[in-house]
């Protein structure tokens, strides 16, 4: 996770430095390079048939070790051994992209960014119970992933991803050739404050957003979601790009303002010391829902 961010932040920095665009970015990827090859990648048979093995997308998502898949892994054997009864399923989300896979003992071969996908649904599913009929925001989706497990195992009602608009092209291509149902994509910059959500998760994500635009995610979106499962990086206070940027102090002051009573977890396994993971439930009292739940 280290390298990810490390990849990120210096691709950003560059952008920022050679176009006058600090006024408008709304997250870190938010730069010339990684959006432009999500839209040419959407566009492209060729190129889409490719694109996870492509370094300039792969440094972004497709980012995680064979050591960390198998962290994952024994994680999934723990925890939710019952959805390894979806491996096949699951494993459709290699079909697409040319992942980098490997051979783990008892699944076969699969990417371990897959197994880390489905790792967080048994995340999900342990303290959250069933996500049936669920309305599902996401923040930051990637190529949809995360979207595509959960449809392996839930019947989810609806299923909004927000980011920028070349990484939803690619998105919404992605899950059309995988047949998911249900699915809403929008950009960055649309709030729907009228609305309410079960669910909101981020992998990564919403910690990579702005400050500015952390905060409208925070307003419009978490405050009316019953919900919350978000794993975070925590930017470097000493960055030259921090100013732009909350840490983890002032990230969970914010949620705090806005009366969300959130519980932090380890990240688990954990891809970098300064990772946490930030979780809600407003139907249940949080500290008793996850203290009786914690994640192995």
């Amino acid at each position: 996770m280290r390298t990810r961010l490390a990849l990120i932040f210096f691709v950003v920095l560059i952008c920022f430095y050679f176009s006058n665009i600090f006024a408008e970015i709304t997250s870190v990827t938010d730069n010339d390079t990684y959006p432009q090859f999500c839209e040419e990648a959407a566009e492209n048979t060729a190129l889409f048939a490719q694109f996870k093995s492509i370094p300039v997308y792969s440094g972004v998502v497709e980012n995680v070790s064979y050591e960390q898949g198998k962290e994952y892994l024994d994680v999934i054997k723990k925890q939710s051994p019952e959805l390894l009864d979806y491996l096949e399923a699951f494993k459709s989300n290699d079909s697409i992209g040319n992942p980098q896979k490997f051979y783990y003992d008892d699944v076969g071969e699969i990417s371990p960014t897959t197994l880390r996908y489905i790792k967080v649904a048994s995340d999900l599913k342990m303290l959250f119970g069933s996500l049936d009929q669920c309305i599902i925001v996401e923040i930051g989706g990637g190529y949809g992933g995360q979207c595509k497990i959960l449809a392996d195992i839930f019947h989810f009602k609806k299923y909004i991803i927000f980011d920028l608009p070349g990484p939803l092209a690619l998105a919404k291509r992605y899950l059309k050739e995988l047949e998911v149902q249900n699915v809403h994509f929008l950009s960055f910059d649309s709030m729907i404050s009228d609305m309410t959500f079960d669910l909101v998760i981020s992998n990564y994500a919403f910690s990579e957003c702005t400050s500015k635009m952390q905060q409208k995610y925070i307003e419009d979106v978490f405050a009316h979601s019953n919900k919350g499962y978000l794993l975070c990086n925590n930017f470097p206070v000493n960055d030259p790009l921090s100013h732009l940027f909350s840490n983890k102090i002032e990230t969970l002051e914010k949620l705090s303002n806005q009366h969300i009573s959130w519980t932090e977890l380890e990240e688990c396994p954990k891809t970098s010391p300064e990772n946490y993971l930030i979780v809600w439930s407003r139907n249940n009292k949080t500290d008793s829902i996850f203290a009786s739940q914690p994640l192995e």
